[in-house]
This record gives structure tokens, sequence and C-alpha cells, in this order.
């Protein structure tokens, strides 16, 4: 009707304006149905019958438009509701990301102290059979990841990197925990790690014991940690090897002051017995015999005495040597005058010089002169017959220096006691079995090496190596 009334206004207007009748457009409003809305309802019509369109005057408002205005209101209030929320989940997820990232710190420190200290925390359910250990990183290769830093495995998988040797002993432990028959475990044993050469083996110490039980006291969750004390074991092994060392020290000690005793009493009697003798006989044969075993005896003392004297001076750092140039031959062939009169009966000496005459080294004469002269002397005690040869030869960067004899040879068992100090392999010769020894000290002050090749019954080859020094 409004549509009608303002189309009616419009015609007026443009009559009132002058225009002509035939110059105003022809209004021919749209059918349309109208139903006075509450007529409609008295006459028992329904709006679901009438056409697509209809319009209802003093029709009821809608629900949207009688509530209008309280939707607004709720949906602004809903709205104001949903970004509190958001705001508040924001600060949630903040949080969350900032535990998150401190229990990432705190697994990363954790991660950095279990490296440091190799400790292995880990837990055995007996239900599954599994081990599930926290690590920096997993212990076997390929093993499954269930978390961060927390790995699992088969108990028999576990196993598999115990070395065989202890395998048995900790597999056995595990069934005497399934069977209840202890609850704790305290066990050390060795392990190969993925991480270092397959030949190599490090030390475990493993604690645990059962923290939960089911209803009729069977165990169902061990605990434990695993720390790795391949050093502790490597240090006790140290500390063992130097008690024992300590040990055989104040042993040798021992033996050592009842031999130099022994040995100093020897020539001092024969000494003394021989002077009062001396004395009393008018004999010149007798007296030149005598005279004869006394000296011997002096240089027995002497050398004793000069043996004890250079083993102290090594000891203590000072030993001297005094570096000169001297023809190697000539000195050498010296020797043998000093040994041949030691010789027993039927042993031929021979002298193998390795260069020519007028060869001259730099090196310290007199411990030369002793290092040769020990071997020599120990070659006459054990040489009854055949011959001692001696000699050098001159090598790139070092003189090889040998005694080489046809005497008794030693055990293969006892080689290796050969240059330890107060070791008499024969308690029957004279000695005190400290000139292998300082032999050994010497030479390796001097930048050489000293060995033994002997077979028992066939002889011995003493050696050592001098460093080939140039000519000053």
């Amino acid at each position: 009707m409004n549509l009608y009334c303002e189309e009616i206004v419009k015609m007026i207007n443009a009559v009132a304006d002058g225009k002509q009748a035939r110059d105003i457009p022809y209004y021919n409003p749209k059918s349309m149905v109208l139903f006075n809305y509450p007529y409609m309802v008295d006459f028992g019509l329904s709006p679901k019958n009438c056409p697509l369109g209809t319009v209802y005057l003093n029709a009821p408002p809608t629900f949207l438009e009688k509530y209008q205005s309280a939707l607004v209101v709720g949906s602004i209030v809903l709205l104001l509701v949903v970004l509190f929320f958001q705001l508040h989940r924001n600060k949630i997820l903040e949080r969350l990301h900032l535990v998150e990232q401190n229990q990432r710190f705190t697994h990363s420190k954790m991660a950095m102290a279990l490296e440091v200290v190799d400790l292995l925390p880990w837990q055995w359910d007996l239900r599954t059979d599994e081990i599930t250990y926290s690590s920096y990183k997993p212990i076997e290769q390929g093993k499954k990841e269930v978390s961060e830093m927390t790995y699992t495995t088969d108990i028999n998988n576990y196993l598999t990197f115990v070395c065989e040797e202890d395998r048995e002993r900790i597999r056995q432990v595990f069934k005497d925990v399934r069977a209840n028959r202890v609850d704790k475990i305290k066990e050390e044993y060795r392990v190969h790690r993925p991480d270092k050469p397959n030949d190599s083996e490090d030390w475990m110490e493993a604690r645990a014991f059962v923290e939960q039980y089911d209803e009729r006291g069977n165990p169902l969750i061990v605990v434990g940690s695993s720390l790795f004390i391949t050093e502790r074991k490597a240090a006790e092994r140290e500390l063992i090897a130097a008690k024992e060392r300590a040990e055989e020290s104040n042993r040798l000690k021992s033996a050592f002051l009842a031999n130099i005793s022994h040995e100093i009493r020897t020539p001092l009697n024969a000494i003394i017995g021989f002077s009062s003798i001396l004395t009393m006989t008018e004999d010149e044969e007798e007296k030149k015999e005598y005279v004869s075993i006394i000296e011997k005896n002096n240089g027995i003392l002497l050398q004793l005495i000069n043996d004890v004297l250079d083993l102290s001076k090594i000891e203590a750092g000072v030993l001297d040597l005094y570096y000169s140039e001297f023809g190697l031959n000539g000195v050498l062939v010296t020797l043998r005058g000093v040994v041949g009169s030691r010789l027993q009966s039927g042993v031929d000496l021979i002298f193998e010089p390795g260069m020519p005459d007028d060869y001259i080294v730099y090196s310290e004469k007199n411990r030369l002169q002793q290092l040769v002269l020990n071997f020599l002397t120990n070659a006459c005690k054990f040489t009854s017959t055949g011959s001692i040869r001696y000699g050098y030869e001159v090598r790139e960067k070092d003189i090889y220096y040998y005694v080489t004899d046809t005497g008794t040879g030693i055990p293969e068992d006892k080689l290796h006691l050969i240059f330890e100090r107060f070791i008499k392999l024969d308690s029957f010769k004279q000695g005190t079995g400290l000139g292998l020894p300082i032999c050994q000290l010497i030479i390796q002050n001097m930048g050489g090496e000293i060995g033994v090749n002997s077979k028992l019954g066939e002889g011995s080859t003493f050696w050592f190596t001098l460093p080939l020094k140039p000519k000053q």
C-alpha cells in the first residue's frame, strides 16, 4: 500500500508541475497476495498454504525481530568471552612452551651430566621383559626410541653387549630377581660399547632394586643405574700393581741386604784369613799364591763396592757421563787382558771387530768398557767349554755390541727376570745380581737398548745398542 500511495503522489506532483497526462508513465503495479494476519488466523487460514511472496499485515514480529537486541548483546558478550578464552589459551600455550623449553634445557643438562659421569639409569619391566634406559645416546645401535633420551630394548638384546665371560653370570642374576630370590643387584661386569672399537672393553657397575610387586608378592618393576667404572678399575689395577711392586721391592731389599752381607763377608774372610797366613809362612811360592788370592778378593770387593756406588748414583740421578773420541777397537781389545785370567780352562775368547782399527767413535769410554766387561765376566762364569765371542756392528743410527757364549744358557721362563735387581739364577756363582741391572740403567741413561737371546744348554747372546753420535 505504501508503494501504491507513493506512485499516486508522484502522479499528482507531475500534473501539478504541468505535465500532460500522456507524458505521465502508466502505473501497473505487480500483483501480490495481501492478507491481514489476524483476520486470516480468525478464518483458520494457515500461512503455510499461502503462495510464495504473500504479504501479511499486522503480523506478529518474528523471533529475530522480537529478540534482535538480545541477540546482538548476546553475540557481543559471546565474542568477548571467546576473546577472553583465546587470550587465556595463548597465555597457557606460552607457559607450556616455556615449560617445554625448560624441560628440554633440563634434559640437555641431564644429558651432559650423564655423559660426564657415564651414568645410565634404567628400568626393567618383568611383565614385558623389556629394559628401558635413559641416556644421551642409545647404548646399543638401532634400538627403539621411546621418547627423548629414553630407549627400550629386550633383555636378551641388552645382554648382547655384555662380554661373553660375564654374560652368563649377569643372566643368572636376572633369573634370581625374576624368581624372587634376590631383591637387590650389585654387579660389576665388562661390556662392549657401540662408540668404541669391537676389541675394546669397558667395566660397568650395575646397582638396582625391586621397586614394585604384584598382589602375590612377585616382582614387577626393577629400577637401577649402571655406572661405567673403567677408569676406576684401571686405578685399582695400578694400586694393586703398586702394592705388589712395593712388597716386591721390600722383599728384594731384604734379599739384597742378605746377599750383600754374604758377598762382602766372602772376600773379606779370604783377605783377612790369607793375610794372617801370609805372615806365618816362609815359602815364597806359598806367599805368591796367597798374595794372588788376596789381590783377587780385593778386586771382587772393589767391584762390589763400585756396583753399589753406581746403583746409588743412578738412583739419585747423578750418573756422570764423559764423552770423548777414541779408537773403538783398541778399547775393546784391552778387555781381553782383563778377562783372560777369568776364563775357564779350554774356553777361547774371540774379539770380532766390526770396523778397521782406525775407526773412531764419540762415546763414553769408561762406561762402554764397564758394560762389555760385565757381559764378558758373566759369560766367563757360565761357560766351561767352547768359546766367548764379543764385538760390534755399526748400523745407520747406532752401534750394536754383543757378547756370545756357548755356556749353560738361560731357561725361557727366566729370561724376563734377567735384568731384575738382586736376581741370581745360580746361587752358587759369585755376584750380587746387580751387574746386569746396573748395565741396563747405564744404557738407558745413554739412550740405548739392552737385551738377551738365549737357549738352555746352547749358550746366550747379551747385546746392547748405543746411539751413533757424530764426532765433535
